[in-house]
């Protein structure tokens, strides 16, 4: 476990459940603020294939499954997590850039952002952004195109099961309703210009 005293730069954890707009939303978020302050997109590793309008080194690094394990062997990830029969990782190299007073925002599932802070950076700040209705996310899936029926139902069932936890067990320090892009990008936008200028009070 890493205390953020040592680390100039905060790190920002977006979850959301497939289809909730995390990607789109954050993407937003670093484009409002680039010119504002110091902060940029971690790119995190993942197994699974891309989709149509995702581009390597931008949205994700998309790599096979033995290179994953064999980057897994060698410590290059904080932490790692699967979803979907899939695996996602994190770089290492996040803290060195924490640590040179850049911060970071960082995309996840539940359990991936749970388990960052609870183990591997307590101080990082935690925004779940959640959808009008479980209806609206299965609408976004199928507009979106990219997965068969059989995924599609499979990502609309664990996005419920994701919704359900947080709704019983709430983790998340904030959470932002994604209705609207651009009220969502602001709304993330000004919660991570809050919490820098607290921290550098």
């Amino acid at each position: 476990m890493l205390k953020n005293a040592k680390l100039k730069g905060k790190l920002f954890i977006i979850a959301a459940p497939s289809g909730a707009g995390k990607t789109s939303v954050t993407a937003g978020v670093v484009k409002f603020l680039q010119n504002l302050i110091s902060i940029e997109k971690v790119i995190t590793f993942t197994t699974r294939k891309p989709r149509t309008c995702e581009v390597f080194g931008k949205d994700y690094n998309f790599i096979s499954t033995s290179e994953f394990l064999a980057l897994k062997n060698e410590h290059y990830f904080l932490e790692t997590t699967e979803y979907d029969g899939n695996y996602y990782g994190s770089p290492a190299t996040i803290i060195s850039k924490l640590k040179s007073g850049k911060s970071l925002i960082m995309i996840s599932d539940r359990a991936g952002a749970k388990n960052f802070k609870n183990n591997i950076l307590p101080d990082s700040v935690t925004i779940w952004l959640t959808v009008p209705s479980i209806e609206a996310l299965r609408q976004r899936l199928e507009q979106r195109n990219t997965e068969d029926k059989t995924t599609l139902y499979k990502r609309v069932q664990i996005a419920e099961n994701e919704i359900a936890q947080e709704a019983d067990e709430p983790f998340f320090q904030y959470h932002v309703l994604n209705d609207d892009l651009e009220k969502s990008i602001r709304s993330v936008a000004k919660i991570i210009q809050q919490e820098i200028s607290s921290k550098s009070k």
